[in-house]
């Protein structure tokens, strides 16, 4: 009985040891091993089962399963930082790994969105480089990660709706690595992040007056968005874009002849670092009516929506006044619809000029792959400060507003003049008119005899229809006189 009770206790024992060890293979080990020696040409499964924890039958292939899961960081003896990607896929998939975020500092998060290389794989592990990526020589290190992409993929993957989509897709990883010392070994903890569960991302165009030859505008671009989190007060944000200029030139009817080019000029990635004390007031570089506008880099949609829906300003501008009118379009507003947050983090400019009645050129800037890195936020009493788990997602090529000008017909000088000498507004308009065409028109009519003609048969209709006119108002005015007798 007592030899039965004693094998009973070794194989529960033994049960609750053999548990421990698959867990601590499922996840990220509280403990990491890395060889400083390791090079980026060692295979990826050799690299994995050094450190005598690894056990990779606990990575099993799951068919149609597209994830990234990262499993383990090291550094090679040339300074590379490498990283071991679990893709249950496995090489059917034919899927990579694209590119990670990493904060070199723990105490002030600043996030960075790095190229991934593959080195090789073998089954469902993957091994990758750090594009551009040094390691340190600090005897202490850090490597916060938040994510890793890959690229979308149309045969698996959602597609969005007004002409947003997805350039990569995101996995969380969530993992603080610290290295110590000379003994190889990674420290490894579970890190807390937030999650972007809804996003849509476009520009609005404002109206800046005009430049050589046409118009000038503005293009604030922006992404909406919200957390699986509650957010009371959003502090400060961290935002990856990738900027491309572009030049379009058409040639109209004469493309045929001289046809037109479109020039997309080098792809640069950015980042925006915002507060919500950072204010923006804008004034257009145009000349004429030039437009202003104000925002904030932080707002919620309820504000965004506040400034953009229904906008009219009114340009006072010598002969006439400019109606500039603009509003969100309602596919817009269909996506905006629910979100909590906006983030306005660039501007770029926006010219489009006519050299003739065929020949225009535009210039302007595609921004895209928008992801949030960081998030500083208060819920209640408390203030996170965390990475976040978001795609690279771009927006339309088109601006999110619809805007008109218009120009009102009041005609300033004109209502001056009245004012001034008594004289009506409409003979102001005529004397106008009137002036340029007995100028130009016997300068033209000298050079071009056959003008003459024309000019002559113009100039009776003209006084013929004055003539009707005037004997129209003379019949109207005495109509009312005609039934008395004198």
């Amino acid at each position: 009985m007592i030899k039965s009770r004693s094998l009973i206790n070794f194989l529960c024992i033994a049960c609750l040891l053999v548990m421990l060890i698959f867990a601590l293979s499922i996840g990220a080990p509280a403990l990491c091993y890395a060889d400083r020696a390791t090079v980026s040409g060692s295979d990826v499964l050799a690299d994995l089962v050094k450190d005598g924890i690894f056990e990779p039958a606990t990575y099993p292939y799951r068919e149609n399963d597209h994830s990234l899961t990262l499993i383990h960081i090291a550094e090679s003896s040339d300074k590379e930082l490498l990283v071991y990607v679990y893709q249950p896929g496995g090489k059917e998939d034919n899927l990579r790994a694209s590119s990670i975020n990493i904060s070199t500092s723990l105490n002030s998060l600043s996030y960075k969105n790095y190229k991934l290389n593959y080195l090789n794989s073998n089954g469902v592990f993957f091994k990758y480089s750090v594009k551009d990526f040094v390691v340190s020589d600090n005897e202490t290190r850090y490597y916060s990660i938040t994510s890793i992409y890959r690229e979308w993929q149309k045969e698996f993957d959602t597609e969005l709706t007004y002409e947003n989509y997805v350039a990569e897709v995101s996995y969380s990883v969530a993992k603080e690595y610290r290295y110590e010392g000379e003994d190889s070994k990674y420290h490894c903890d579970v890190s807390d992040v937030v999650t972007i569960t809804d996003k849509f991302v476009g520009f609005v165009r404002y109206f800046d007056g005009y430049g050589f030859g046409g118009s000038v505008d503005c293009d604030s671009h922006f992404v909406a968005f919200n957390t699986d989190c509650e957010i009371d007060t959003l502090i400060e944000a961290d935002v990856y874009y990738v900027a491309q200029r572009y030049n379009v030139n058409t040639n109209g009817i004469f493309d045929w002849l001289i046809p037109g080019y479109t020039t997309f000029y080098e792809k640069t990635s950015n980042y925006a670092y915002l507060s919500d004390e950072d204010h923006v007031d804008h004034k257009g570089p145009g000349w004429g009516p030039v437009s202003s506008y104000a925002w904030d880099r932080i707002e919620t949609v309820d504000q965004f929506l506040e400034e953009n829906i229904k906008k009219q300003n009114v340009y006072e501008s010598g002969l006439f006044d400019v109606v500039v009118a603009s509003s969100v379009k309602d596919e817009a507003l269909e996506r905006l619809k629910g979100k909590k947050w906006v983030l306005r983090f660039a501007e770029t400019s926006h010219t489009f000029s006519s050299l003739s009645n065929t020949n225009t050129d535009e210039y302007g800037t595609l921004i895209g792959e928008v992801s949030i890195l960081r998030l500083k936020f208060k819920t209640g009493d408390k203030v996170y400060n965390l990475g976040v788990v978001d795609n690279k997602q771009s927006g339309s090529n088109s601006p999110t507003n619809g805007s008109t000008t218009e120009l009102e017909a009041v005609f300033n000088l004109f209502d001056l003049l009245e004012e001034k000498t008594g004289i009506p507004r409409w003979v102001w308009i005529m004397i106008a008119i009137a002036i340029p065409l007995a100028i130009l028109l016997p300068v033209l009519s000298a050079f071009f005899p056959a003008f003459r003609a024309v000019l002559t048969t113009v100039l009776k209709g003209i006084i013929t229809a004055i003539v009707w006119l005037l004997k129209g108002l003379v019949w109207l005015i005495c109509l009312p006189f005609r039934g008395i007798k004198r």
